[in-house]
């Protein structure tokens, strides 16, 4: 089982041109370019936003 990032534009970067091992390390990724934007109350009207998916 691996993971995907999307974004939520539907555009491509880094990120979302690889698979990852586990959720952790997809969202290890997602972090280092968001940073402290990573979180839960992120207001989504500003800056890039991502969602993981399991891939089977």
């Amino acid at each position: 089982m691996s993971y995907a990032v999307l974004r939520i534009d539907g555009k491509d970067d880094l990120i979302t041109r690889k698979d990852y091992s586990s959720y952790d390390e997809a969202y290890n990724a997602i972090e280092k370019i968001c940073g402290a934007l990573c979180c839960s109350d992120t207001d989504l009207d500003f800056g890039l936003h991502y969602e993981i998916l399991e891939i089977e």
